[in-house]
């Protein structure tokens, strides 16, 4: 479930989109450009910041504001190349603790959770834990 914050940020960053987006309809610009892939950052980060909320609380992302990000965190993923911002750690530093193992597994984020638990309960994990 988004809150209040969140639902305000997916509907200016859905604005932002819609109006700058190449194919609304007005003439491709710089300016417009940079806004476009400005707001799909934004939504791809808001899409990791909630996600990795939620995914703590044990909670899944599944309201109507929930099906927005996910689509708009998709046309992200689409457009950015898989990435919002290249990543400042390399994968020797990831904290499996905190976000769980490391999985090449393709997700929209809404299963993560359940990903991580599977994973947690597996017998090979809970060798390399012990």
């Amino acid at each position: 479930m988004l809150n209040k914050n969140e639902k305000k940020a997916l509907e200016k960053i859905e604005s932002i989109i819609k109006y700058s987006h190449p194919l609304s309809g007005k003439v491709p610009d710089i300016k417009g450009n940079r806004k476009y892939y400005a707001a799909l950052r934004e939504a791809f980060h808001l899409f990791e910041d909630v996600v990795f909320r939620l995914n703590l609380a044990g909670n899944e992302l599944k309201e109507s504001g929930g099906e927005l990000l996910k689509s708009l965190a998709s046309e992200a993923i689409m457009n950015l190349g898989g990435v919002s911002d290249p990543s400042p750690f390399s994968l020797k530093e990831y904290n499996h603790l905190l976000y769980g193992p490391y999985l090449g597994i393709s997700d929209a984020g809404n299963a993560a959770h359940i990903i991580r638990r599977a994973t947690f309960s597996s017998p090979k994990y809970n060798l390399n834990v012990k």
